[in-house]
Formats: C-alpha cells, sequence, structure tokens
C-alpha cells in the first residue's frame, strides 16, 4: 500500500507537470512548426530537469533501503526536496530577478520581460505569424516564385530559399538602412517620438549609402534586375502609415495669419511640392526605396507611406525580431514552463516530504521487525562477557585455566 502511494506522489510531480506542459505548448509548436527544434526547447529543458529530479530519487531510496540511521534517511529526503524546489520554482524566483535586464539589453528595449512573462502565448502568436506574412509578402511581390504559396507556407523557415530572404534583406535594412542614420535619429526610428518635421528632415536628408544587396524582383523587374543596392527611408524603419494634422500642429505657430488661410495658400503650393518630393523618393537612382506621400486638403491630414511591405520587408524593429526568430521562440517557449512550474514547485515539494515521511514509516516497521527476529540475550552470559572485559578479571581467569590444566596432568 505505502510503495503504491509513494508511486503516486512520484506520478503527481514531474510527470503530471510535463504532461500538462505538453498540452499548453501546443499554440507554441504551431506557431514555429517549422522551426526545427527550437519552439521544443522549454520541453526539453523541463525533461532535463525532471531526469534529474529522478536521479535523486533513485539515489535517496537506495539509501533508504541500506540505511541504519533515521538521521540518514532525513537527509535524503532533505536533498530530494531540495532538488525538486530548485529544479521548478527556485529557477524561476532567480530568472525573475536578474533576467529582465538582460531581456532588455537583448532587444534594446523592445521585448520587456513583463509583456513575455504575461502574454507569451500572444507573443508565441505573434512571432509565428511574422514568418507567414513574410512569405505573403514576398509571394505576391515575386520574390517567391518558383514554388507555389502553400508549399512555402508548409516548408516555411526550413525552405533554404525563404532563409536566404530574410537574412539578406535584414542585412540590408540594418546596414543601409538604420545604421546609416547617424546621431539621435535612428533610435527615433523605432520610437514613438517622431514628428513630422524630423521625418522630412530624415527622408530628405543625404547620407552614405553601402554598397549591399537586396534581393528584389517585384514590379515588373527582369531576373537580370533581382539584386540591387538600396537606400532605405526613415519611413521604412517604423511601421505602418503615419498621419499629420497641419492643422494643428500649425496652429498659433505661423504670426497673425489664420489656420484656414494658411491651408489656401497650401492649397496651391504644396501639390507642387509633394509631386516633386515623390518624383524624387519614386526615383530608384536616387533614394532606392520610396514612400507615397498623400495630402488632404480639406482635412489638413498628410499621410506617409513606406514601401517596405510591398518589397517584403517588415519594419526595422519587427524584422530584426524576425531574422532571430527561431531564439526568441525558444526563449519563449522556456515562459510557457513559468508559471506551471511556479505552481508544481509546491505540489513536488509537499509530495516530497511525503515520500519521506512514508520511508520513514517503512524504516520504522522493518527496525522493529528485525528486533523482535533477534533471540533475547542470555544474562549469565553478558555478566561474564562484560566482566571479561576487565583486565584484572582476564588475568584471573587466564591463571585459573594454568591451574586447571596442572591438575589435570599430577592426576595422570
Amino acid at each position: 500500500m505505502k510503495t503504491a502511494l509513494k508511486a503516486i506522489l512520484y506520478l503527481i510531480g514531474f510527470p503530471l507537470l510535463l504532461a500538462f506542459l505538453v498540452i499548453e505548448s501546443l499554440p507554441m509548436f504551431k506557431a514555429g512548426e517549422t522551426y526545427s527544434f527550437y519552439p521544443y526547447i522549454g520541453i526539453m529543458v523541463a525533461g532535463l530537469f525532471a531526469i534529474f529530479y529522478l536521479i535523486t530519487a533513485l539515489v535517496t531510496w537506495s539509501v533508504s533501503r541500506k540505511t541504519d540511521s533515521l538521521k540518514k534517511l532525513r537527509r535524503a529526503t532533505a536533498a530530494l526536496v531540495a532538488v525538486g524546489f530548485i529544479f521548478t520554482s527556485g529557477i524561476w524566483i532567480v530568472m525573475d530577478q536578474f533576467a529582465p535586464p538582460l531581456l532588455s539589453d537583448a532587444t534594446d528595449g523592445t521585448i520587456l520581460y513583463p509583456d513575455v512573462q504575461d502574454d507569451y502565448l500572444n507573443k508565441a502568436e505573434l512571432h509565428g505569424a511574422l514568418l507567414k506574412g513574410f512569405i505573403n509578402m514576398n509571394y505576391e511581390n515575386g520574390n517567391l516564385s518558383s514554388k507555389t504559396l502553400e508549399e512555402y507556407q508548409e516548408e516555411g523557415w526550413q525552405n533554404e530559399e525563404v532563409k536566404e530572404l530574410i537574412a539578406v534583406n535584414h542585412t540590408s535594412l540594418r546596414e543601409d538602412g538604420f545604421d546609416t542614420f547617424v546621431g539621435p535619429w535612428g533610435i527615433l526610428a523605432v520610437s514613438e517620438r517622431l514628428t513630422f518635421d524630423g521625418i522630412l528632415h530624415l527622408i530628405i536628408n543625404e547620407r552614405p549609402a553601402a554598397d549591399l544587396k537586396f534581393i528584389y524582383k517585384g514590379e515588373g523587374r527582369g531576373e537580370e534586375h533581382g539584386e540591387d543596392p538600396i537606400n532605405w527611408t526613415i519611413m521604412d524603419m517604423v511601421e505602418g502609415v503615419m498621419t499629420f494634422d497641419i492643422s494643428s500642429a500649425l496652429e498659433g505657430e505661423v504670426a497673425g495669419m489664420e489656420v484656414t488661410a494658411l491651408l489656401t495658400i497650401l492649397k496651391n503650393a504644396i501639390p507642387k511640392i509633394v509631386s516633386a518630393l515623390n518624383e524624387v523618393i519614386a526615383d530608384e537612382s536616387v533614394a532606392g526605396s520610396y514612400i507615397y506621400i498623400d495630402l488632404d486638403l480639406e482635412s489638413g491630414l498628410v499621410t506617409i507611406t513606406p514601401t517596405s511591405p510591398s518589397r517584403g520587408v517588415w519594419d526595422y524593429m519587427q524584422n530584426a525580431w524576425f531574422e532571430s526568430n527561431h531564439i526568441i521562440l525558444a526563449v519563449l517557449s522556456l515562459f510557457f514552463m513559468r508559471h506551471l512550474f511556479l505552481i508544481f514547485g509546491g505540489v513536488i515539494v509537499v509530495a516530497s516530504l511525503l515520500i519521506g515521511l512514508i520511508r520513514e514509516k517503512q524504516f520504522a516497521k522493518n527496525f522493529k521487525q528485525e528486533e523482535s527476529a533477534s533471540p533475547p540475550p542470555d544474562d549469565d552470559d553478558d555478566e561474564v562477557g562484560a566482566n571479561r572485559e576487565s583486565p584484572y578479571l582476564k588475568s584471573f581467569y587466564s591463571s585459573m585455566e594454568e591451574v586447571r590444566s596442572r591438575r589435570g596432568y599430577f592426576e595422570n
């Protein structure tokens, strides 16, 4: 009965934890299904911890069978409890203290520890969607054309053509894009602090162009023009369309002029400026990658749209994540085990204590059985044996033996 109870206590520990973790991680496996073993890192680590606990359980079981001391048995129980705690709750208590600044530094503050620990499921789905979206964009613009869309999606990250596209285009976006915006402008490119004036400055500001290749076959270009150097605009660094309200931005800044009057002037001037700016930016010999600027004179809204999505590239921040997507998915898989380990840490500690108590009960029972099975000692023998320990008595008994032997000699 006690053996069966111990088996149950072992099963509700790491085996049950691993079963729950597999079920919990199914969305993670789905999100990273083409990323080899990376989405399974969490399960692999959990399995390794379970092996450590199992080895400790076997060693302490062996000790409990051979020990003749209750003190040693309790030390074995303490070791089992300690290992169970360290490889569940203990590890994550330490991680929650030291990992946040490390994760922030590694991602330039774009991925924060609290966001991941509380929203790991949505983060996993987001990073899984980055690959699907990337394949869709590049299939539509002609960058990926040797297979069907379904085949590309099925192979995903395992497809060498997709891998090359990710690596080359990310290098171009970084070294010929983000890194060329010197001073504070590069930091502003991945923040929410960009202003309309700042964006215009970054668009028209001259900067060095790196001689990098960008794989792009879309917009009716032939195979012979499949790779070209690209000068990325600042709008390619940030996500989505940016809209600015000129009327509110300029209100009060032009002395003695009403906003409505200013907009009337802009109706005549800005269309020509915007048209010229569009032509300059759209000229690939000047800017490489172009943007679209649209002015709604009725509302006073200016809309700036990057063309990076049409070229099959995410904005800089998402592209940086995407280029290291396999590593990020591996890290996220660890967070799937975090809350389960914190919960099961208590379960495993309590189960280990109960296992130790059962071992003590069995030890006490076996000890009593051994005592009852051994014959009771003879009092006289004990007394003689005890007396024989005295050096004086030993000498006396030795003399008596000698006297007896001589008497026998003379009698004969």
